[in-house]
């Protein structure tokens, strides 16, 4: 349909119809009839612009059927045009064309409105492409904003979920089949069926979903599950299709163990090694269970066997249950029995979590001034008697069962304020042992204290004030810190007493790099020496800058975990994984799989997903957690070994320069270091002033000073030691200026032949280049690890090697938003990604968050890239 020429200045209108209709209004009844909810709905938009011309199209989110759609353009030239035609076309998702129209008019300089006014009656339910073009000048190509077309009904909906719940059980039919053949003759109840098995429950539980959203008129959600379903089933059908090829697809979840130990720094049943990866299961106040698991398919009340139950039927293997500390100990007790009975006989390991920051009503009328320090304060005597007994309570009920947890956690991200004459007076005294001659206080202070009373705690002090000096901050808070040390021991000895064979933990706030976490925190290395296991919380997400994740916020976290106590595991007990940023099902899909195998990769033996984490809101995700929990476990004698490989470069990470200025710059300077030295494809550690001061130092190959304002003179004189006999260290230009008080000293760390400055703006790729030159220097062995096509190392491209009972492994992740091109430095080029099943060779490009665990092909001849 050809529309006349007009002559207008600022604005026409366009009557765009579909076949015969016109653009006149239809009926609004016809849009809710019989026939239900009938609308268009419009994505964002793919915008081109013209060299000489752009304009914006708007248009509503979504139009009921019967509604006139208006679209307005709004067009800016730098010069006339005349005779600019204006095109819209529709077309189908086969590109084929469905209507079309065009119009031509002059434009002028500057602003041109244009309103069209579009009627999509007769519109047959689909998805299109609304391509709105500006034809201009010959001379120039067009400018164009292209918008996905949603034409959504009720009636195709539920077609579309009728459809596949019709085709639906003769795919289970013959993935069953397939994994009845290729079951082990061994599995039992350590088995919950293969991945395929999985996916299958998932689209099952997303129709069913969708099912609800309809009677609920919840159009969006069930659009989305209707489509996840119906794309999940042909890349399900095409794995079933081509399972011979893929037999890690076929293979039995072997993730139930019948009784775990703590060896190595891992979870052991025997020989074997196990990961725990699940979720948290919970109960209201009223006692009453609710599905805290992933909601997909249980938004009906659940009880807590119907939980563990459904975990394990998604190849979970992991329950936290959490309690509210004052809890009453009598519903603790059923509900722990309930909960360790149903673990018992579904044999998936579970743990206890204590958030003692859930105070309820009746604790805040008793204490309301538990909130007063911005947080729910330890400190507070009354309360933490309170605390005390819940968490004794505890240990003694889950101590008895028959099949006890893996671990407690005694506590998530306490904090303190120890405040009062009894607390002040205790730092007197403390002060006065340190410091017995007051004018040296007064002097290393940069006070004018006339008499040790006069030592204030807490307040707000003006910034030149003692009170607020290096000198004073660190002593306080080293002393504050040891009352938190001195509570938790105490607390330990009595729980090891009360239930011996149970783990305690603590479950440590994702902050370590944030400024100022000291001021409140227990010592995370104290706790990490004093529990059995470490305990910590992690965010994941999607990222908006170079990564496509939040690269290296969770990573640098698990790292320093794990380093405080290599010989025990680390459990994330909040692993929260955020895909609402990620645009599309595939992004969400590849950034849980990523987040899952990066938390193991850096060190995690355990992970609970969080209630509060979006992956229960969307199945894709769901699916792709679980999958990735299977595959962990699937290869988890090959993921111990990534863990317990040797760690030769270490970046050090110092208490002293933590509490020094709020840690300002050496927290962000330590992230920024681990982050540049992670791309060289070895292992990296954070080191302690304690750890070097133990001699951990001879383990280390390469040390990595980041911006280390001050530190210990024992662990200074041990650093000085590495390198005056020739240990290789990458660092920046301030060597350590200070001791622990904040007291300048005479000393520095002296640049040998071994030392390389970081240069630049102390920011990662400093520190990759600082890597790539103690590469050079031959003080690393030449191991297989990704480098561009001149061997440099690749920043965004993380990686891992390891040999396995005489076979070579290589792990390998993408981090960065687009593909790039990999080559390898090492002994191998090609082998079989043993995660999707693929054969893989290098120089390949990697797609963003697509890891990949290579089996790697032994060659004859050394496959290099050298610079």
């Amino acid at each position: 349909m050809s529309l006349p020429r007009l002559n207008v200045r600022s604005s026409f209108i366009i009557v765009f119809c579909m076949a015969s209709a016109l653009w006149c209004l239809m009926p609004a009844e016809q849009c809710f009839g019989e026939t239900g909810y009938e609308a268009v709905w419009f994505g964002d938009p793919l915008i081109m612009e013209g060299q000489k011309l752009s304009f914006k199209l708007n248009y509503p989110e979504e139009a009921l059927i019967g509604e006139i759609v208006p679209l307005n353009l709004e067009i800016m030239s730098s010069i006339a045009y005349e005779g600019t035609i204006i095109r819209m076309v529709l077309l189908d998702l086969e590109g084929n064309t469905v209507d079309e129209s065009e119009m031509t008019l002059d434009l002028h300089r500057g602003r041109d409105d244009v309103s069209i006014k579009w009627d999509p009656t007769n519109l047959k339910p689909g998805d299109y492409t609304m391509a709105v073009i500006v034809d201009y000048a010959s001379e120039y190509a067009p400018a164009c904003s292209e918008v996905p077309v949603y034409r959504v009904s009720t009636d195709r909906w539920r077609s579309r979920i009728e459809d596949l719940e019709a085709r639906l059980p003769a795919m289970e039919s013959g993935i069953e089949t397939l994994a009845s053949v290729s079951e082990n003759p061994e599995a039992s109840t350590a088995t919950s069926g293969t991945s395929l098995q999985m996916r299958a429950r998932v689209i099952r539980e997303a129709l069913t979903e969708a099912r609800q959203a309809l009677e609920a008129k919840n159009w969006r959600v069930a659009d989305s599950r209707v489509t996840y379903a119906a794309e999940a089933y042909d890349v399900l059908r095409a794995g079933l299709t081509f399972s011979k090829a893929t037999p890690e697809t076929l293979s039995p979840h072997l993730a139930y163990p019948e009784r775990l130990e703590i060896r190595g720094g891992g979870l052991y049943d025997g020989d074997t090694p196990f990961f725990l990866i699940g979720a948290a299961v919970s109960v209201d106040a009223g006692g009453k269970d609710v599905p805290a698991v992933p909601t997909v398919g249980l938004e009906s009340a659940a009880s807590l066997e119907e939980q563990l139950a459904w975990l394990k039927e998604h190849g979970l293997n992991f329950a936290l249950l959490n309690f509210a500390a004052g809890a009453d100990i009598s519903v603790c007790r059923e509900k722990i029995s309930s909960l360790a009975d149903a673990a018992g006989k579904l044999g998936v390991p579970w743990a206890l979590q204590l958030d003692q920051a859930n105070v309820a009503g009746p604790v805040m009328d008793t204490w309301p001034e538990l909130l007063e320090p911005g947080f729910v304060n330890l400190a507070h005597s009354e309360f933490s008697q309170v605390y005390l007994r819940t968490v004794k309570d505890l240990f003694s009920v889950a101590g008895t069962q028959m099949c006890p947890p893996v671990g407690i956690s005694i506590a998530a991200a306490p904090q303190f304020k120890y405040d009062g004459e009894p607390i002040r007076a205790q730092f007197i005294a403390r002060v006065m042992e340190w410091y017995p001659d007051r004018q040296e206080l007064n002097r290393l202070w940069h006070a004018h204290l006339a008499d040790f009373n006069e030592i204030t705690i807490w307040g707000e002090h003006p910034e030149h004030s003692y009170q607020n000096q290096r000198a004073y901050q660190y002593e306080w808070q080293h002393f504050q810190r040891s009352l938190i040390t001195l509570f938790f021991s105490g607390l330990k000895q009595e729980l090891a007493a009360l239930a011996p064979g149970v783990p305690a933990m603590i479950n440590m706030a994702a902050s370590a790099f944030l400024p100022g976490e000291t001021r409140t925190t227990p010592g995370r290395e104290d706790m990490a020496a004093l529990m059995d296991i470490s305990g910590c919380s992690a965010y994941c997400a999607y990222g908006d800058g170079l990564y496509a994740m939040n690269y290296p916020a969770p990573h640098a976290l698990l790292a320093l975990m794990r380093s405080y106590a290599k010989n025990k595991p680390v459990f994330v007990l909040g692993a929260d994984i955020d895909v609402d940023g990620a645009p599309d099902v595939e992004r969400r899909e590849a950034l849980v799989y990523s987040a899952v195998w990066e938390m193991v990769m850096s060190g995690a033996s355990g992970m609970a997903l969080s209630p509060d984490a979006s992956v229960h809101r969307h199945p894709e995700a769901l699916a792709a957690y679980a999958l990735a929990a299977m595959d962990v476990n699937r290869l988890a004698p090959i993921v111990m070994s990534f863990q317990q490989a040797p760690e030769e470069v270490a970046v050090l990470f110092s208490e002293a320069s933590k509490i020094m200025d709020n840690g300002v710059p050496h927290l962000e300077s330590a992230q920024y270091a681990f982050e540049g030295s992670s791309f060289a494809g070895f292992p990296v550690r954070f080191i302690t002033e304690k750890q070097v001061e133990a001699g951990v130092l001879a383990e280390i190959k390469v040390l990595i000073l980041p911006s280390t304002m001050a530190m210990p003179d024992a662990a200074f004189e041990q650093v000085s030691k590495f390198v005056e006999d020739g240990g290789m260290v990458a660092r920046v230009g301030t060597p350590i200026p200070y001791n622990e008080n904040g007291q300048s000293r005479n000393d520095v760390i002296r640049a040998t032949g071994n030392t390389v400055l970081v240069r630049g703006m102390n920011l990662p790729t400093e520190y990759l280049h600082a890597m790539d030159a103690a590469l050079v220097g031959g003080v690393l062995p030449e191991i297989v690890r990704p480098v561009n096509a001149y061997g440099y190392p690749l920043e965004g491209v993380r990686s891992r090697y390891v040999t396995h009972d005489g076979e070579m492994y290589l792990y390998i992740i993408n981090l960065r938003h687009t593909p790039v091109v990999v080559h390898l430095s090492g002994l191998a080029g090609e082998g079989r990604d043993l995660l999707r099943g693929r054969e893989v060779s290098f120089p390949r490009e990697l797609s963003p968050l697509d890891p990949m665990l290579i089996h790697l092909d032994k060659q004859e001849t050394v496959f290099t890239v050298s610079n």
